[in-house]
């Protein structure tokens, strides 16, 4: 899954309505910033001199990460323009993905307003255990967080920069991680292996989730 798919998970209540302040967490700009965090996971984008470019230009496995990479081009951004750029391309991206959800059978829609057709839409989760998943996945990237497993770091970040992550995990655990990964940044002055190398992903993601 996508690490905006899992916020999305993580945002619906089961039995419907959002969890915590879940229109922030599914926001545009939080959609915006997910993609943005899988594209450097996969080292498709990198960070260099405070600039985020495309560095593997290549189809990606998901669609919507491939149409990311169109909208960056070769150009070279600050955070907050390539998060900005893509807020504006791809406003879509979370009535697609919920859409899909729908399909999928993981989610289902709800009756809200005059018969349904007024006001925000509201979804109840259908399949447990792709939230269980989901959940496992972020207490992951909490309480173990690991380079060698930058998917789950990347989707604890995001959920603590959301605010989404103090519904599942303690704050022990998240006050922890956050230590961790301000810890683990390169300086200007290490030997980090690179701009591929997990270490200037995660100052890359770090870059993009302090714009928030």
């Amino acid at each position: 899954m996508l690490l905006a798919e899992d916020l999305l998970i993580l945002t619906v209540d089961p039995a419907g309505g959002l969890v915590g302040d879940g229109r922030h967490a599914s926001s545009r700009d939080a959609m915006a910033r997910a993609i943005l965090v899988d594209l450097i996971v996969h080292g498709a984008v990198t960070l260099e001199q405070g600039k985020l470019q495309v560095v593997d230009p290549l189809p990606q496995a998901h669609r919507l990460l491939t149409m990311a990479l169109r909208v960056l081009g070769d150009g070279r951004f600050p955070p907050e323009s390539a998060i900005a750029r893509l807020r504006r391309r791809m406003w879509s991206v979370r009535s697609d993905l919920m859409d899909g959800f729908e399909r999928l059978g993981i989610i289902h829609r709800l009756n809200t307003g005059l018969f349904g057709r007024f006001g925000r839409e509201h979804f109840a989760l259908q399949s447990t255990q792709t939230r269980a998943e989901r959940v496992a996945k972020l207490r992951r990237g909490c309480e173990s967080p690991s380079l060698e497993d930058l998917s789950a770091l990347g989707l604890a970040l995001l959920a603590e920069s959301l605010g989404l992550a103090e519904h599942f995990v303690s704050s022990e655990s998240r006050l922890r991680m956050r230590g961790w990964a301000n810890t683990m940044r390169p300086t200007p002055t290490a030997i980090s292996g690179g701009i591929a190398a997990p270490r200037q992903r995660l100052a890359a993601i770090l870059a993009v989730l302090e714009q928030a």
